[in-house]
């Protein structure tokens, strides 16, 4: 009876959330693990009406036009409090990390793109990580883009002010697009890395994080619980606990990459 139970609520929930991209949820928030006034953001949509339970999904991956202004906080992750839970895919903390291993990757390269989402990624957390690269001597250049139209100019303008590498920044709206944007990089022949694992298996060079569909189960276990009647502000805000690195050595000889055997040792999967 509970695996029963279960699969119908995996199958609720890809109703709402397909791979690599989520639908709309009433009131939409960034990612949790943020401190943001003494509290953490929480991924998890917040209804209007509070009597109504909310469990939300993953981090950034809401609706991305429902993104502006939605943010909502919890009390702290072990106790959320209020109406709200979900998981945190502490997306924007990871963007660093993404960052070093880029750098790792392509160490000759001296000039780092940024592509952002400035609905995700506060001010702060982009200039630290201009601050660790420019550390380290590299230049850096931030190309937001807001919307979907604005992807492809951001990602010309890094062209033009001389990108050697991009950081693809944690972004719901860049999931939604990812064919493009891994096509256009393909294209114009620079190493980028992504936020999904699942992403460099469609094609993009190297992808670090948790698996989008390593989250079902999490939800799943979450919405089980709403559904039997505990308040989602006794249910923690969970966090995955599992990571993999993704390099696609396919994209990195058609792009004349060599990657160090290094980071190659350290690598979950290494498709060939």
């Amino acid at each position: 009876m509970g695996r029963l139970l279960r699969g119908a609520a995996q199958k609720r929930l890809r109703r709402r959330c397909q791979p690599l991209d989520c639908g709309r949820v009433q009131r939409p928030i960034g990612p949790c693990g943020d401190a943001r006034n003494g509290a953490r953001r929480c991924a998890a949509g917040r209804h209007h009406d509070r009597r109504s339970p909310d469990q939300g999904g993953a981090a950034s991956d809401a609706n991305h036009s429902d993104l502006d202004g939605a943010e909502q906080a919890v009390a702290s992750l072990a106790h959320p409090g209020g109406n709200t839970t979900g998981i945190s895919i502490l997306a924007t903390e990871l963007d660093g990390k993404r960052q070093e291993i880029l750098l790792e990757a392509v160490p000759l390269a001296r000039r780092l793109a940024l592509l952002v989402d400035p609905a995700v990624t506060a001010p702060h957390q982009l200039d630290a990580l201009q601050d660790i690269a420019k550390a380290r001597g590299i230049t850096v250049s931030a190309h937001k883009a807001a919307n979907s139209v604005e992807i492809m100019p951001a990602i010309d303008a890094a062209v033009a002010a001389g990108a050697q590498a991009f950081n693809v920044l944690a972004s719901s709206l860049f999931n939604r697009y990812r064919p493009q944007i891994i096509e256009r990089m393909a294209a114009i022949r620079i190493p980028a890395i992504y936020q999904w694992p699942e992403m460099a298996e469609e094609g993009g060079l190297i992808a670090y994080g948790p698996r989008f569909v390593g989250l079902y189960p999490q939800h799943a276990l979450q919405t089980i619980k709403v559904l039997k009647g505990t308040k989602p502000a006794d249910i923690p805000v969970e966090q995955p606990t599992k990571f993999e690195l993704v390099i696609n050595l396919q994209t990195a000889t058609a792009l004349g990459l060599t990657i160090p055997p290094a980071l190659l040792g350290r690598a979950d999967e290494v498709i060939e």
